[in-house]
């Protein structure tokens, strides 16, 4: 059995997965377990050590160590050992596609290679790793969709993607196919994953432009995970896009009342920005602490995340009244124009203001979230004294008393009159 032939250096094993490579990812091999052999009469407690295809090396909880025969090891324990070389493999595979520079993923090979933990199986594509990353690093090369480019060479490979992304952006409104046909950007977005311009654009269309909100969030949710993989090489221009990638999730999280995921981004943000948070975010961060003080707003958070939100909206300056959500433009986006609803978006600089109310999701009307409103009146109970034989034994409803609702004024469907509504739209932009 080839998967036999599979050497671990225990102390050397434990002094990788301590580092910043290995991460400790594998730690549930890195354990006392019991040992059993092939007849199952004896067992042992022990943690491995070392092995080969003739015998396993084990320490045994005295610290005393043990050997046995490879063969004379149960199916199980067997299968343990062949599982542990395949994830410690592909572990050590998937950090090296998932490093920034071909040197980090240079070392990591080197690393796996040095400590006699390749099986001879994997040695010839480890070996192959090591001699093309080398070449690459001599290049001061990056990784990008599993390809190599010096680094040298990737200013030529933004400024590609930033006039792919004007190009789309520009023809939004006059085609009129921007939903249909998004090859172009897609195109921008998968050629320079290290800039943001591209998703940006693309999350706000689905998100201001036809109301796709599940779709503006996937696209902005990759567009987050590549920047913060990118960040060892982010222009200052490129944190201001991841920035502004934050800011819209964080919008599209809290305008469907996922306040929890919003906070968390939002607090994430702080690691990202070498400088004040961009304005739009402090306004965002005001508004959502005054709707989650409001209990008619729709927008619920416990007492953990008020605090959050408050302690962070004291922090940096989150005190704006406004009524709108600040959705934030990428900072070298030239152009971009939407058809939308002109009752709720508006255009203020560089920032498109969403007035959408967040309880209907696109429709026109909508019943009234507020738990306590029964068809437009909020039930009010009269509690007065219990009397008998002219003394107060404790309390009783006297009344019950109707109050219109004041959040959907006593009509029990709340009219969304800022919410998209395709019948009406005209054509926003930005242009520089």
């Amino acid at each position: 059995m080839s998967n036999k032939k599979i050497y671990f250096w225990f102390p050397i094993l434990i002094s990788l997965c301590c580092s910043s490579s290995l991460s400790g990812q594998l730690s549930r091999f890195h354990k006392l377990r019991t040992w059993t052999d092939s007849s199952g009469k004896h067992k042992t407690e022990a943690m491995l050590i070392s092995s080969n295809e003739v015998e396993v090396n084990l320490a045994l909880q005295n610290g005393e160590s043990k050997t046995l025969p490879f063969e004379r090891l149960s199916q199980d324990d067997q299968e343990f050992i062949e599982e542990y070389g395949s994830e410690n493999f592909t572990e050590i595979k998937n950090q090296a596609r998932n490093s920034v520079f071909a040197a980090d993923a240079l070392k990591r090979y080197e690393e796996y290679s040095s400590s006699n933990l390749v099986s001879p199986a994997n040695q010839v594509f480890v070996d192959s790793q090591i001699q093309l990353l080398k070449e690459k690093s001599e290049s001061n090369s990056i990784i990008i969709n599993s390809g190599y480019l010096p680094l040298d060479q990737l200013s030529s490979l933004k400024a590609q993607s930033l006039a792919d992304a004007n190009e789309w952006a520009k023809n939004i409104a006059s085609a009129g196919k921007a939903n249909e046909d998004q090859k172009l950007i897609k195109k921008a977005i998968s050629d320079d994953p290290t800039s943001l311009e591209s998703a940006i654009t693309l999350g706000l269309w689905f998100e201001v432009g036809v109301a796709d909100y599940k779709a503006a969030r996937r696209h902005l949710e990759r567009a987050i995970e590549r920047g913060e993989r990118y960040l060892p090489i982010a222009t200052e221009t490129d944190r201001q896009n991841l920035l502004a990638a934050m800011n819209n999730l964080a919008v599209s999280y809290a305008k469907q009342g996922k306040i929890s995921k919003a906070i968390k981004l939002m607090g994430k943000m702080e690691d990202v920005s070498e400088a004040d948070l961009p304005k739009e975010v402090s306004a965002n961060v005001g508004k959502i602490k005054r709707m989650i003080m409001n209990t008619n707003s729709g927008l619920a958070a416990d007492s953990k995340e008020r605090k959050t939100v408050a302690e962070f909206s004291n922090l940096i300056g989150g005190n704006s009244t406004s009524s709108a959500w600040h959705l934030m433009v990428p900072q070298e986006l030239s152009t971009i124009q939407f058809a939308i609803d002109k009752r709720f978006s508006l255009l203020e600089g560089k920032t498109i203001l969403d007035k959408r109310c967040i309880r209907c999701d696109g429709t026109t009307t909508a019943f009234c979230p507020v738990k306590e409103c029964k068809k437009g009146a909020i039930k009010k109970t009269i509690w007065g004294p219990k009397m008998m034989r002219g003394k107060v034994i404790g309390r009783e409803i006297k009344t019950i008393k109707y109050d219109p609702c004041t959040n959907c004024k006593g009509k029990g469907v709340v009219n969304c009159s800022g919410c998209y509504s395709p019948g009406k739209r005209r054509s926003i932009g930005i242009q520089n």
